[in-house]
């Protein structure tokens, strides 16, 4: 089977779980003699560029503008043949915007006019495409959803993760961050790479920072407790300066390491004491994968007890509190720190639970078997009616009209998606216009 993985934003792969498992499944699926191509953006000042890594290739477009993305597409169609790919996967961002639908349908319209299968992976979104499953070969979510459509199948998220451990203290990864060979450190990551206020309540209630400096205020009495955050808008040094303003106001900023990016994420979480994973979210066929990556590197996890996370493990693998609660968050971090039988127990659980339903033979597999089944479901392939409809008769203009065809088949869905583009950025000014005025 030829497979071509299509996901934007696959330049920083660790720090976003949409990323994360995808860049794994590529890997698996290479492993096992599948053919797999991934076309992928990256940030707008790089030039395009072509390599192979695992296995797998990889086509990196520029992204950001509308003119890239109007090369994303050229590339798909090229890349998209049906002699050269037998499936499309499209993995979009998650949200639902107007930049988001216009990516999936423009997407969408070309590999129906090159008559490939067209499979969405939904990580968070965007939901309302699940009220179309007919839309699609098939729609993998990577949670369970309440659709009543074949079309839409639940696999987990591929966690491909393991335990590095380190000779020394010189080899520590720990080291490198400033920490000491006693400090004990936990650690909290997330992937938002914008500063701005949106992304900032997000991060504080949603994602749970704010439970952790409080609770980190309520562990004073602990003098080799460290901190280690990583989000990629500490890139910057507003975003910076915004968070430590914050731990100084709760006189906790000596405590904190802050970085935007891990890349040796696998030897960090190794080395840790505990992950910290206080997320308060329910979105729709999302997936806890850092706590998953965590749990394979046989390192405790401290969460919450939300609905998501409980879908995925309960308080026998994992220890939870409820969000809002920095209280019961501090107590656990003590739990954890006193190295108890009882949290290595609920680790080692963890561990063997991630091994057993996030392993290639989990998640792989079954989503060959889903891409195989689609081939026949599929709405784009060559049985359909629609394409019976324009099938070339043998008439004397048979090359004239193979190539008003091959005209018609790239540049309508190209002219398309741009008007498209355009109405919805008009309709968005717009919106804003009203709402100013108000």
């Amino acid at each position: 089977m030829k497979i071509l993985l299509v996901t934007p934003g696959m330049q920083s792969p660790w720090v976003d779980g949409r990323i994360t498992s995808l860049l794994a499944l590529s890997e698996a699926l290479a492993a096992r003699d599948v053919s797999v191509e991934v076309l992928t953006t990256g940030p707008q000042d790089q030039g395009q560029r072509e390599y192979y890594e695992k296995g797998v290739r990889y086509q990196v477009l520029p992204g950001g503008s509308k003119g890239n993305w109007l090369k994303i597409l050229r590339c798909f169609w090229r890349l998209a043949k049906k002699d050269r790919v037998d499936q499309v996967v499209y993995r979009p961002f998650s949200g639902f915007n107007s930049v988001n639908i216009v990516s999936v349908f423009s997407l969408w319209m070309l590999s129906l006019l090159r008559r490939v299968p067209f499979n969405l992976s939904l990580w968070s979104g965007p939901q309302q495409l699940l009220k179309v499953p007919w839309l699609f070969s098939t729609i993998m979510v990577s949670s369970k959803v309440d659709v009543a459509s074949s079309r839409v199948v639940p696999i987990r998220p591929l966690v491909e993760m393991a335990p590095v451990a380190s000779p020394s203290w010189d080899a520590n990864p720990l080291k490198q961050y400033g920490f000491a060979e006693e400090d004990r450190v936990c650690l909290f990551t997330y992937c938002g790479k914008v500063n701005v206020d949106s992304l900032w309540r997000y991060t504080m209630e949603r994602r749970g920072l704010g439970d952790l400096i409080a609770a980190a205020a309520q562990l004073n009495d602990i003098p080799d407790l460290k901190f280690l955050v990583s989000i990629p808008v500490l890139a910057t040094s507003e975003g910076r300066e915004r968070l430590l303003d914050l731990l100084r106001a709760a006189g906790i900023e000596d405590r904190f390491v802050l970085t935007p990016a891990i890349d040796n994420l696998a030897e960090v979480l190794s080395a840790v004491d505990t992950y910290l994973y206080p997320v308060n979210i329910e979105e729709p066929s999302w997936a806890p994968i850092s706590m998953l990556e965590a749990l394979a590197c046989d390192t405790p996890v401290i969460t919450t007890s939300t609905p998501i996370i409980q879908e995925f493990m309960s308080s026998e693998e994992v220890l939870m509190y409820e969000p809002g609660r920095a209280d019961q968050l501090s107590d656990l971090i003590r739990l954890v720190l006193d190295d108890c039988a009882e949290v290595s127990g609920r680790t080692a659980r963890g561990r063997a639970k991630v091994a057993a339903f996030n392993s290639y033979s989990g998640v792989a597999e079954p989503i060959l078997a889903v891409l195989d089944r689609s081939s026949t479901l599929c709405p784009n392939n060559s049985r359909s009616t629609l394409w019976r409809c324009y099938r070339p008769r043998p008439l004397n203009l048979h090359c004239i009209v193979q190539s008003k065809l091959r005209f018609v088949r790239t540049w309508i869905p190209i002219i398309g998606t741009i008007s498209f583009a355009r109405i919805a950025m008009v309709d968005s000014s717009i919106r804003r216009i009203a709402l100013t005025s108000l």
